[in-house]
């Protein structure tokens, strides 16, 4: 509240006590209710007219601190809402293939390097057979080791990778079905060269990615906003790791491997294979 608001209601105080009052009334909600208790008590007309014109002042400030807030906040959601639309569209469409059904995935044109190494992966084969060796129900599915192929029962994965790494491309959310990029711990959050996850997430409350927002320097849009509230996610990877692509189509089958048992370190106790292919 404003120094000249808490100004006004010291007046109002002040001139309640010259009126002789006492003992304690309810707080008020609004300066209307503050005005309603006060005229009750019997001031002067002049008394009157006088808390009358505080009254109009302070909601006229009032007005123009929200009207100003207001056009803040539009401001910041319809960047957002062109900074979304830039980083996630794209019209390279690959499908991941798995034993409990094929997904569709777009990959962004916003992070051209890792749309085309995938694209690169994807056409030599890369991909094909390798494992879903990670899961976290509620969090993400992870892939694409290339020492998961024939991997024996039991056997910890992760580490592997082409012998090279792709530099950040950092900008989408990681709303649920986001295509996103592991990487291990470097300073310059480059990414593994063909380690990816795809991201369940869950559903998150508005309060909590305005404080991630805040600590993070984010600026979330509506949309984003909407889709975490709604449709699931893992915001507290959003400026960390690189998502360059969604599923688009059969999202649900995300689930169905998160659903899957796993042993200790999180790997599927029955393997789920995959393959990849660029449809468009």
């Amino acid at each position: 509240m404003t120094k000249k608001v808490w100004f006004l209601m010291l007046c109002m105080s002040s001139l309640m006590i010259l009126q002789g009052c006492s003992g304690s009334t309810p707080a008020a909600d609004s300066w209307s209710d503050s005005w309603i208790s006060i005229t009750q008590r019997g001031l002067t007309a002049d008394e009157a007219e006088k808390f009358a014109e505080l009254e109009n002042e302070a909601q006229g400030w009032e007005l123009k601190a929200e009207v100003k807030e207001l056009e803040e906040v539009g401001e910041q959601v319809d960047e957002g809402s062109d900074t979304d639309e830039a980083l996630t569209s794209g019209t390279t469409k690959v499908a991941i293939e798995t034993s409990f059904w094929t997904m569709e995935a777009v990959l962004y044109d916003s992070t051209p390097l890792h749309r085309d190494n995938f694209i690169k992966l994807a056409n030599e084969w890369f991909y094909d057979d390798l494992l879903f060796h990670r899961v976290i129900e509620g969090f993400m599915i992870q892939g694409w080791d290339p020492e998961s192929r024939g991997a024996e029962s039991g056997k910890r994965l992760g580490t592997g990778w082409p012998g090279y790494q792709i530099p950040a491309e950092i900008g989408a959310p990681h709303i649920k079905g986001a295509l996103a990029a592991a990487r291990n711990n470097n300073p310059e959050k480059k990414s593994s060269g063909s380690q990816f996850y795809i991201v369940q997430g869950k559903i998150e409350s508005e309060a909590s990615l305005i404080n991630w927002a805040k600590a993070k320097g984010i600026t979330y849009s509506a949309e984003d906003i909407a889709a975490y509230t709604s449709v699931w996610g893992t915001s507290m990877l959003d400026a960390e790791y690189t998502v360059f692509g969604e599923v688009i189509v059969w999202v649900d089958v995300i689930d169905k491997i998160a659903a899957t048992e796993t042993a200790p370190g999180d790997r599927p106790v029955s393997d789920v294979k995959m393959k990849v292919k660029v449809i468009e």
